[in-house]
């Protein structure tokens, strides 16, 4: 029996890709897209599948995997990869590894703070407090509460946080609050006229300003496209949770992804979004999610 090689691409700071053999009674066309455990230099590495090699005389010993797994991309977002490797003139295997998620990478380092909520207690005396310090509680002060993701953004680290809450500061909470009740963004819901056809393999600027508008619309079209994957990107973990939470009132299969969710969530919810057509809803870090039936 032939042979079968494959090209993988690892995550380390090269440009080059490397052949690999894999076991030759698997199906080509279902190989791209997966996870293998590789031999690389003298350690055992990770790496996806990218492309299947015709067999010729290379100039080097080819060495086997040490095992072909899950299915993680379909050859779509390969596709995709590839050319946003070449774009940013960025190493393939980095750029394979930055959308992933952790259970591929094999990486279960979870950061206490993740899922978070932080308060600023009422009533509290500020002393004796640094000027980054105090930086972070003028933040606290235009808001009810922030997130440790919104925290990060802001330039604070781990140290200043930690500081403000052994100084009694700050009260910290799991999960996230309920911002608002969009539950009257439906007691006007307005029909979505336009139809599926025009929208199909163009690009949109929906300019509307008020959120709760942008849900609706949403909700809206989700239902003119019923059974066909959705998938909505969103820019923060909060809005993603509201978003989640309304969409589930009207549809059963909704998925959510984030970084702030666990591993094991994380990667069931990519499991069931590639076999199962529904909503998506996530943060930037789902972009590459394949959904199944994906149409908008």
């Amino acid at each position: 029996m032939e042979e079968l090689f494959v090209e993988v691409a690892v995550p380390v700071a090269l440009y080059d890709t490397f052949i690999y053999k894999i076991p030759s009674n698997l199906n080509q066309n279902d190989v791209v897209g997966r996870k293998v455990k590789v031999p690389f230099k003298s350690t055992k590495h990770y790496g996806i599948i990218i492309d299947i090699k015709t067999p010729e005389n290379f100039k080097y010993q080819i060495k086997n995997v040490f095992s072909v797994e899950e299915k993680v991309f379909t050859e779509k977002e390969i596709k995709i990869l590839k050319k946003l490797s070449e774009f940013y003139i960025s190493p393939i295997g980095l750029t394979v590894d930055y959308f992933v998620p952790d259970k591929i990478r094999e990486k279960n380092i979870k950061d206490p703070f993740l899922g978070k909520v932080f308060y600023l207690k009422k009533d509290v005396k500020l002393k004796n407090l640094t000027d980054k310090q105090l930086k972070l509680i003028d933040l606290f002060l235009e808001s009810d509460y922030l997130s440790y993701e919104e925290i990060k953004e802001q330039g604070f680290d781990k140290k200043t946080l930690n500081s403000l809450i052994k100084k009694g500061y700050l009260e910290v909470k799991d999960g996230f609050p309920v911002l608002k009740d969009y539950s009257y963004v439906y007691q006007e819901i307005q029909t979505y006229d336009k139809p599926y056809n025009s929208l199909e393999n163009k690009i949109y600027l929906f300019d509307e300003f008020y959120p709760e508008k942008r849900l609706n619309y949403y909700i809206n079209l989700a239902k003119k496209l019923k059974g066909k994957g959705i998938h909505i990107i969103l820019p923060s973990v909060e809005l993603c949770n509201i978003y989640y939470t309304e969409f589930s009132k009207f549809f059963k299969d909704v998925y959510l992804y984030h970084d702030q969710l666990n591993v094991k969530e994380q990667w069931n919810v990519w499991k069931n979004a590639m076999e199962e057509s529904g909503i998506l809803i996530g943060t930037v870090s789902s972009i590459l999610l394949p959904l199944k039936d994906l149409k908008i």
